[in-house]
């Protein structure tokens, strides 16, 4: 069923899209900010099921590339997305009927709802990743045979960049070499389907869950009962049951930039039931993977979550400091992501991580 949103909601959608994003994707509070200061207090905008979206509608996909500190440190204009959604419009001589997330993890899932409350356009319940990754085509709708182009790019000086190339793969690398000299970060329109193609490539029902999420830690007083909801809504969604892989203090921490991602280490030092355990945890902008001697514990896609025990909120690989403590949890990934072709885009030998894929469901039974 259709549901419609107000401003005040935007916040549960923030805090659950960090949730999502495994220790990456920009933080998306300085986005949900400018989506609030850009909605009046009356304003909606209408959450829809993809069973509502009509055959013939027009779907366009919205997302951001590029730094998420940059992102940070050069505020959106709002304008950003709406000028790449023009853009493509015009490519496409076609007008978008709705919009959705590229992912919902981190900054990108705020992305469709700026744009969503300067066009009054519905945003569809899904995105094509259920989380986030570090690249455009990794994702469901790449997967199963979306184009990417025609791929509208636009920066906060209003310059804008149209790809239209019939091989993803080229539109990814031509505008990932417009990123930096369009400033670090850039906003894009693309993936354009129908809903009948929609239908059959979207990872459902992703915006419902982040907006739980959010709202069980942002309303519910007490630590036990948010972890017991937190497990009731990922155990009822396309994800999983969590499982806690270790408690302890972060140590060892290190950072290094290759390949335009930021990539690092740290380990966590057990505490409590897990006392003189180690484990070890490996990022490329997010985390990528959980190990306790030679044995991985969580590797992507399943999610890693770590949270700090003093604020309650998930930490981001940007945010790692020695001596924290923090819980963390592995979650496993939607099906689709798990299947042997995405596992090829998004499994952990896309990230040079020289093992087979193991969920974490069986892995973190067999680890600690």
């Amino acid at each position: 069923m259709a549901w419609k949103i107000t401003k005040k909601d935007i916040p549960y959608f923030a805090l659950g899209a960090k949730f999502l994003g495994s220790g990456g994707g920009g933080d998306p509070f300085t986005l949900s900010s400018l989506v609030q200061s850009i909605m009046s207090d009356s304003q909606e905008i209408e959450i829809l099921p993809f069973t509502e979206i009509a055959p013939n509608d027009h779907i366009v996909c919205l997302s951001s590339i590029g730094s998420s500190v940059i992102c940070d440190e050069k505020m959106s204009t709002g304008e950003e997305g709406l000028l790449a959604l023009d853009c493509y419009e015009a490519a496409r001589a076609a007008k978008a009927t709705a919009l959705i997330a590229l992912n919902v993890g981190g900054a990108n899932a705020m992305v469709p709802f700026i744009v969503a409350a300067q066009r009054n356009l519905p945003i569809v319940d899904g995105d094509g990743t259920g989380r986030t990754f570090p690249e455009i085509h990794m994702s469901s709708f790449h997967l199963m045979g979306v184009q990417a182009g025609p791929l509208a790019m636009s920066n906060q000086h209003r310059e804008t960049r149209l790809f239209d190339e019939a091989d993803n793969y080229r539109i990814v690398r031509e505008a990932r070499q417009q990123v930096h000299p369009m400033g670090g970060i850039v906003y894009i329109a693309g993936f354009g389907m129908d809903g009948r193609q929609m239908s059959t490539v979207i990872l459902p029902s992703t915006l419902q869950l982040i907006y739980e999420l959010g709202r069980i830690f942002l309303e519910t007083p007490s630590r036990a009962a948010c972890l017991q909801e937190m497990y009731a809504v990922l155990t009822n969604s396309i994800f999983g049951a969590p499982h806690c892989l270790i408690q302890g203090k972060i140590r060892g921490i290190s950072r290094s930039f290759r390949n335009g991602l930021i990539e690092g280490r740290f380990e966590i030092l057990g505490t409590e039931r897990w006392d003189g355990q180690v484990v070890e945890v490996g990022f490329g902008n997010e985390y990528n993977y959980a190990r306790k001697n030679d044995r991985y514990l969580c590797l992507t896609p399943d999610l890693l979550l770590v949270l700090d025990e003093e604020t309650f909120q998930p930490c981001m690989t940007e945010d790692l400091q020695e001596g924290r403590l923090v819980t963390m949890y592995g979650i496993p990934a939607p099906n689709v992501l798990r299947t042997s072709d995405m596992l090829e885009f998004v499994g952990p030998r896309a990230f040079g991580i020289d093992t087979e894929f193991i969920p974490v469901e069986f892995a973190s039974e067999a680890g600690v």
